[in-house]
């Protein structure tokens, strides 16, 4: 199981549910109470009051790796509570109920003991987050674990994005059935329908334009490009990150033809997938004199992408940090350094913001990849004079 299932995920449940409802806590994080897997199953209704220990699959999570985990847990609160997040908020979100991480594999389930039962029980006290493995041990010579290789879903998915893969699902599956060549037949042909910009629709589904999605207080939106179904009218900044051609005047003239008379237009040149989030990396500089240009009291902006909201999530909390404050009201830009600690919680307010799309039932883009956010802490944090560096650590999310 990958550490982003066994370890991260518990470690973020037991960070929130410490953080959001500290009154229900019944136990001592600092004491060696805690909760392993394997004794959460039977009658699992009798240990509803154990939500804030950290809980780990006790197969694959030595419990001295646990214990480790553990005691970073309180650090872990502290530095989660000076990102100044909307707790209010997100207990609402959450309905005011806890988070808990369930946790299976292809050799046997870990806990709790029916996962389905309980995910369709909406009586339930706490959210089941189910960890689902499809990984198995083998003793084969000539098979093994790659750590992080499914990582790049570039080299696997043959271009589906989530996006389109919710939206033709059923029809995916009925391919599936069929063997592997009709599943990747049937992918290529979607994609195929996207790049000629088609957007992919389901049965019954509408061609319904998809709006762009603001960010938090922020006169800040982000969305897809027209070509996979957006927007850009009512805008007073357009920023597309787009494919790699350079800007000429054909295309410049095609996206004038989609925004206002008064819009200003912005290209960065940028593809997808890791080679696009390092392009990014060499266009953000050219942000700050064209947005400079502006008076940013009156401003609306749009920044749209053709990546599932990946780059123009990264463009947006670099103008975030640079544009505005802590309200999110826009102002001069920024003088003087932009810490981590500032990028965190900004990018946690982003993160919230797209939480509340995601509950109001509207298109809502996907997360940050590492590759862009590093792209943008890169242009926010760059090197010091000498070689040396204001990052902390280049390879941190």
């Amino acid at each position: 199981m990958p550490d982003a299932l066994s370890k991260t995920i518990s470690i973020w449940c037991c960070v929130l549910n410490n953080l959001l409802f500290p009154q229900s806590s019944s136990a001592d994080l600092n004491s060696t109470t805690t909760t392993r897997s394997e004794g959460v199953s039977g009658d699992f209704e009798s240990q509803s009051h154990i939500y804030h220990p950290l809980e780990t699959p006790p197969n694959i999570i030595s419990q001295t790796e646990h214990s480790q985990i553990l005691a970073k847990i309180p650090i872990l609160i502290r530095q989660a509570r000076s990102l100044c997040l909307d707790l209010p908020y997100l207990r609402t979100a959450l309905k005011n109920r806890p988070l808990r991480p369930c946790f299976t594999t292809s050799d046997r389930h870990v806990s709790p003991s029916a996962p389905t039962q309980l995910i369709q029980d909406e009586t339930w006290d706490s959210h089941i987050i189910l960890c689902c493995s499809v990984s198995h041990h083998t003793t084969s010579p000539f098979e093994g674990y790659i750590q992080g290789a499914g990582d790049d879903s570039e080299n696997w998915a043959h271009g589906l994005t989530p996006q389109s893969f919710w939206n033709r699902k059923d029809e995916l599956m009925q391919a599936a059935d069929k063997g592997e060549w009709a599943l990747v037949e049937a992918i290529k042909k979607l994609v195929a329908d996207e790049q000629k910009g088609i957007r992919t629709l389901g049965p019954g589904q509408e061609r319904d334009p998809i709006m762009p999605a603001r960010l938090g207080k922020m006169k800040l939106f982000v969305g897809p490009t027209p070509s996979t179904g957006g927007v850009l009218h009512g805008f007073d900044i357009v920023i597309v990150c787009a494919d790699t051609r350079p800007s000429d005047d054909a295309i410049i003239h095609n996206l004038q033809q989609q925004t206002d008379p008064w819009t200003k237009i912005l290209r960065l040149p940028c593809g997808k997938g890791k080679p696009g989030s390092r392009a990014l990396r060499a266009q953000l500089p050219r942000l700050i004199p064209f947005i400079d240009s502006f008076d940013l009291c009156i401003s609306r902006i749009l920044v749209a992408c053709d990546t599932d909201g990946d780059l123009s999530l990264g463009v947006a909390l670099a103008l975030s940090c640079l544009y505005f404050d802590n309200r999110g009201f826009m102002r001069s830009r920024r003088g003087g350094e932009i810490d981590k600690d500032m990028i965190n919680s900004r990018l946690m307010g982003i993160m919230g913001s797209m939480v509340a799309m995601h509950k109001a039932s509207k298109p809502r883009p996907a997360k940050f990849s590492r590759a862009t956010l590093q792209s943008v802490k890169a242009f926010l944090m760059p090197r010091k004079p000498g070689g040396g560096n204001s990052r902390e650590d280049s390879d941190e999310d």
